[in-house]
């Protein structure tokens, strides 16, 4: 569709705009098309941005056909064009203008990524009332496709060791429970003894999987163990592996918010005296045939060391809500990544969660780990046939959803797995958010313990009163007991960002709801205040991707990225329409 009829199509009411527009959209395409010209004989060039600056470096992979060179000068020109016409207070409308400020700001690198639908969506100050749901899915399809090109790449590992005798490993452990213990290890260095290092220097985890029932050989290992890898990339296996591990290899691809497993190894079972004083079970027969009862070889999981566990993070630490919201995002940004690749958890609790935090500060990150208790079948459904109640449920018997506790084995009888991960977040969920899980022992006697085979929503506890209450909604949403009743995890997390960016704007927004404060107390909840929140909440989405993909498209290859600003991609790169009028429903 040419680019008039389309602004003519989308604008509406405010064709007044397209004008001036059209001149600035000139000085854009003239501009633009002589610096192409110029550089069109480039070759393909790679761009990589780090995001968050934490022990690992991380990075989202940005793939452009072809990249030029900008100036401040002409930056500035675009923007000041582009962004400053407007006459209209709004929302929307100071939102382009922080945006504007924003961006001049940074340097420059190249525009001509940067989605044309969406400059002319955020200039012409969009009445998207005039847009259809159709018309409002295909400008947010056309936003999610241009970052198709922005890939999470973690960094590699200099040497991937192959063998215990690679590795300086401290014999103390900084994690155990019933499947395994983790040790901080180093690549070791010939020139330097373990002793000498520092603490910074450990910078892998290497978790020795206790083995009780495989045969002491690798392909035996890897069977009877395989739930364990499946966050493994397919680099960090040997051949040996790949070819036992077969399609299971790279089954669940990176994320910022997946443990980061760059490689594994089978060897012999470590035997220490914390060994064999705390889980003696777990040494090798070998050791004291009476005490022990695992096997002489075992599988080692190589892993990024992290700071600390959730549950250490939040009992240590003061956080501000605003992080606690954060977090919560994060924790359903990896739930929603393993939904997508036909995964669940089944064993999500604080003590499965890593925390790493920057050295600068700011938001820590979150990665689920422990994946022993998994599922992870061919079929990918999350529909597992229960004809018995022989059949394994999962790990945390405390945080499993009820439509799993509740469950009757039989004949056409399912285990629905597609949303219990999601039932847990929402149990975690109280106590990121600084409240105690409902769902545990109490801690006071004064309060009782609800059980998740037979409790009643209205039971659920209030959450602290500094928790949004948008937010507050979409918790007590996912603890409902019918999971259809639960919104989807893409939809929570839109939820998270939306609140975010009322809290972040009250100058305006305060309006806003004041008004459909009145509004409602004439007319209770209409179809007319829904769509004013759709509204709002999709011309704050295509600002903020405009925003993103200019700062993707214009920053310098050293410029590092806080969580803050990953989550914000992670949001903006799988948001559909569908999403954002579901999260609509909770304001």
């Amino acid at each position: 569709m040419p680019v008039v009829l389309w602004a003519k199509t989308a604008a509406g009411p405010n064709l007044a705009f397209i004008k001036s527009f059209g001149k600035a959209l000139k000085t854009w395409k003239d501009v633009i098309q002589q610096n192409f010209l110029r550089k069109h004989h480039k070759p393909h060039v790679q761009q990589t941005f780090e995001i968050p600056q934490i022990d690992a470096k991380e990075r989202c992979l940005f793939k452009p056909s072809i990249i030029h060179k900008g100036t401040n000068n002409l930056q500035s020109r675009i923007f000041r064009s582009l962004f400053a016409r407007t006459t209209s207070r709004s929302l929307a409308s100071e939102l382009r203008r922080k945006s504007a400020l924003k961006l001049t700001a940074s340097s420059g690198r190249s525009f001509r990524n940067v989605s044309i639908m969406s400059l002319i969506g955020v200039t012409l100050g969009l009445d998207v009332s005039t847009v259809i749901d159709d018309g409002a899915e295909k400008m947010m399809s056309e936003m999610r496709e241009k970052f198709q090109d922005f890939t999470f790449e973690p960094e590699p590992v200099q040497k991937l060791p192959n063998a215990l005798k690679d590795l300086d490993i401290n014999l103390k452990s900084i994690a155990s429970g019933c499947e395994g213990a983790v040790y901080k290890a180093k690549l070791k260095d010939e020139a330097e003894p373990a002793s000498a290092a520092g603490d910074k220097e450990f910078n892998l985890a290497v978790k020795a999987v206790f083995n009780y029932g495989a045969e002491s050989n690798s392909c035996s290992i890897l069977r009877a163990l395989e739930r364990e890898i499946v966050p493994l990339r397919a680099e960090g296996c040997q051949a040996e592996a790949l070819n036992e591990l077969g399609n299971r290899v790279n089954r669940l691809p990176a994320h910022p918010n997946i443990v980061d497993m760059p490689g594994i190894f089978v060897d012999d079972m470590l035997v220490t005296e914390e060994g064999l004083r705390d889980f003696p079970a777990a040494m090798p027969q070998r050791v004291d045939r009476e005490r022990c009862f695992g096997r002489n070889k075992t599988l080692y999981l190589v892993m990024k060391r992290r700071n600390t566990h959730l549950r250490d993070y939040l009992a240590h630490n003061s956080v501000p809500m605003a992080t606690r919201c954060l977090m919560l995002a994060q924790l359903l940004e990896g739930v929603s990544h393993l939904q997508k690749h036909g995964i669940a958890h089944r064993d999500l609790k604080t003590d499965n969660i890593l925390v790493d935090v920057s050295d600068t500060g700011g938001t820590p990150r979150l990665e689920i780990c422990d994946f022993g208790c998994c599922l992870a079948e061919e079929n990918k459904n999350l529909l597992v046939p229960y004809p018995s109640k022989d059949l394994y449920l999962g790990g945390n018997s405390w945080l499993m959803a009820p439509e799993l506790v509740t469950a009757q084995p039989g004949p056409n009888s399912f285990l629905d797995y597609r949303k219990s991960d999601l039932w847990a977040v929402g149990a975690i969920a109280y106590e990121i958010l600084g409240a105690d899980n409902p769902f545990y022992p109490s801690k006071s006697q004064e309060v009782q313990q609800l059980r998740n085979v037979d409790y009643s929503e209205d039971d659920l506890p209030a959450l602290p009163d500094d928790v949004p209450e948008p937010i507050q909604k979409v918790v007590l949403s996912l603890l409902s007991r019918n999971p259809n009743k639960r919104p989807s995890a893409s939809a929570a997390i839109a939820v998270i960002h939306l609140s975010n960016a009322k809290r972040d704007s009250s100058k305006h927004l305060n309006v806003f709801e004041k008004k459909n404060a009145v509004n409602r107390s004439l007319k209770k909840s209409t179809p007319h205040i829904f769509m004013t929140r759709v509204r709002e909440s999709l011309n704050w989405i295509l600002v903020e991707s405009l925003s993103l993909l200019c700062q993707l498209t214009f920053s310098q290859n050293s410029e590092t990225w806080d969580m803050d600003l990953a989550m914000k991609f992670l949001f903006l790169s799988q948001v559909s329409y569908a999403d954002l009028r579901e999260a609509s429903k909770f304001f």
